[in-house]
């Protein structure tokens, strides 16, 4: 194809950035070089033809596929969907400290033992600063949520014991 100015199209790229790279490259090497917009070409004069070419063949250029620019939110859209279902992206596997909460008794048992002997240690003692009634409080709160689970747990229990 020739243009205008004894311009000649010695190369045709995929993708623009790519005649964008050997139009730079070309003009590196000191060789006038134009591109065609439309249908991503590389123009060069005719004198410069064989040259051109020698140094567009030594550069590794990448014309592979890329992301499909129309449809690349449709795999984040699935994750946004399901990115609070825990067994979604293992297989179904869910993970023991969701799947099994019946060992939460007895993590709120020995937290709320915990808690009795903090308080029964900050009521004998002289010592009452702020920050040991502010343990005591949140020694408390993390019995108090352990327990939470487990009651609903058994509550789960009861209903599915009950639906059979």
């Amino acid at each position: 194809m020739t243009t205008e100015n004894n311009f000649i199209e010695i190369f045709k790229c995929k993708y623009l950035v790519n005649a964008e790279y050997l139009k730079d490259i070309l003009s590196e090497n000191k060789i006038g070089a134009l591109i065609n917009y439309e249908n991503n070409g590389i123009l060069v004069k005719n004198p410069d033809i064989k040259v051109a070419l020698e140094i567009i063949s030594t550069q590794d250029i990448d014309e592979s596929e890329t992301i499909d620019q129309e449809n690349f939110m449709t795999e984040y859209k699935e994750w946004n969907d399901n990115n609070l279902n825990p067994g979604h992206y293992l297989g179904g596997n869910i993970p023991f400290f969701i799947k099994t909460r019946s060992n939460h008794l007895f993590f709120g048992v020995a937290t709320l033992g915990f808690f009795i002997l903090q308080a029964i240690t900050l009521i004998y003692s002289s010592n009452f600063s702020f920050w040991n009634i502010i343990f005591t409080i949140l020694t408390f709160l993390a019995g108090v949520n352990f327990m939470i689970p487990w009651f609903n747990y058994q509550n789960e229990k009861k209903r599915k014991k009950d639906n059979k």
